[in-house]
């Protein structure tokens, strides 16, 4: 298996400044963000989802619920039609690449449905880390959804020495849905341009659907002047959905992660570290390492006031009988 570095520079997944490159200090704090689609500008426009069932059925699978979710127009572009054409020819690797979200799937599906945020952008973690909470970028922005560290304060994630939330799976995940939809009203409810602005920043584009809007103009985002490597960005993501969408008809095979939860938080309000919770709770350190890759291996969780960690969901009670505090 390649490291996930050399993945990540094989496919070209990570973007060069992550997310809010271009006017990343911009970012207020997500207490000044609606979450409701009905006060954002353009939501009339879009299909509405009913709520849905936090826990599937016995043999449900949660890629197909996701995929089943998938609303998003452009599938028949030429730049998209592209995009597919090269992906197509590496069904088998990014088949594996999906079962890296395994330990983390059912809480980003969970926070983007509640959210009312289009299935397809959870594909941008896909593009942006593989998945993988740890990833790095020789740029600067790190975790799932790749944010830089100014982008992450601003989010209200800790960024710092000894803890790093942009690698919290939960944590990183409900600030980056905070952000799109942040973006998603700042670029006038188009949810193609708001995945181009999480890629470059929104400062431009902005700029720019002002312009031709004053002039009369077309501002969805195929009609924006966006540079080559952002569209491409954003065909990526849509021909991603579409092969996953078609995928009995090509080489791309959707994991069998059931749809339930794999972690959840368990409260720890009187430990000091995750070797101490490991070792009185007889759980596995690298599970709880992997699930907690946010605070480096020495940090004390008093010295963060961390008071609960992500466990796998079948632990959380033994560890809460042990040091939760009620």
């Amino acid at each position: 298996m390649l490291t996930t570095a050399a993945c990540l520079i094989l496919a070209g997944c990570v973007s060069s400044g992550g997310a809010g490159q271009e006017e990343a200090g911009a970012v207020s704090s997500s207490d000044s963000i609606s979450a409701r689609a009905g006060d954002r500008k353009g939501s009339g426009d879009r299909k509405r989802r009913n709520g849905f069932s936090v826990a599937g059925t016995e043999d449900a699978r949660i890629w197909e619920a996701l995929v089943e979710d998938f609303e998003l127009e452009g599938a028949d572009r030429p730049e998209v039609a592209a995009e597919r054409s090269k992906l197509s020819k590496a069904g088998k690797y990014y088949s594996k690449i999906l079962k890296n979200a395994d330990p983390y799937i059912y809480l980003i599906y969970n926070e983007f449905k509640t959210r009312d945020i289009p299935a397809e952008l959870v594909l941008i973690a896909l593009q942006e880390s593989h998945f993988d909470p740890s990833a790095v970028s020789r740029s600067g922005p790190a975790g799932l959804w790749q944010f830089t560290p100014t982008t992450a304060k601003g989010m209200g994630l800790r960024v710092g020495k000894g803890i790093d939330e942009r690698k919290d799976p939960m944590k990183s995940t409900r600030a980056a849905c905070d952000y799109l939809l942040r973006l998603n009203d700042e670029v006038g409810g188009d949810w193609l341009t708001t995945i181009a602005a999480y890629g470059m920043g929104p400062y431009n584009i902005k700029k720019q659907i002002k312009s031709r809007r004053a002039a009369g103009r077309p501002t969805d985002f195929w009609s924006l002047d966006i540079p080559p490597f952002t569209r491409k960005y954003v065909s990526r993501i849509l021909a991603f959905a579409d092969l996953l969408r078609n995928h009995e008809s090509n080489s791309y095979t959707l994991p069998d992660t059931p749809f339930r939860e794999y972690a959840a938080y368990a409260e720890v309000g009187s430990a000091d570290s995750l070797e101490e919770i490991a070792k009185k709770a007889n759980l596995s350190i690298s599970e709880l390492r992997r699930l907690n890759i946010s605070v480096s291996e020495k940090a004390s969780l008093k010295k963060f006031n961390i008071k609960r960690i992500l466990a796998p969901v079948d632990d959380v009670d033994r560890i809460e009988k042990t040091f939760g505090e009620f």
